[in-house]
């Protein structure tokens, strides 16, 4: 990852984060808590959060013109973040908002 303390890293996901429509966030949360379950159970599929980052991670967030949004070297390693991170970017009063949003 690029030179910057955990917090500042969490900060730029968390910014990127705000831009993706409520339906986007909604899947995006839902395909991350279900990637922290599979890292979970890493003794028995060895699926890391690193692994899980290299498989996901250039389909998820594929990059424009090699600019990278989250400020992170590699898709994988955003991933991987995500995955180590859920309960900050995804806190449980965001996920409700984004679930009343998209279907009230």
């Amino acid at each position: 990852m690029k030179p910057g303390t955990e917090t500042e890293q969490l900060n730029k996901v968390k910014k990127a984060l705000e831009h993706l429509p409520a339906v986007n966030m909604l899947l995006l949360c839902t395909l991350i808590m279900l990637l922290k379950k599979v890292a979970a159970q890493e003794k028995e599929n060895k699926m890391s959060p690193e692994n899980l980052g290299i498989v996901f991670g250039p389909t998820l967030l594929r990059e424009e013109r090699g600019e990278n949004v989250f400020g992170i070297a590699t898709t994988a390693q955003v991933v991987h973040f995500m995955i180590n991170h859920f309960d900050s970017l995804f806190p449980v009063r965001i996920i409700f908002f984004f679930v009343y949003s998209t279907y009230r």
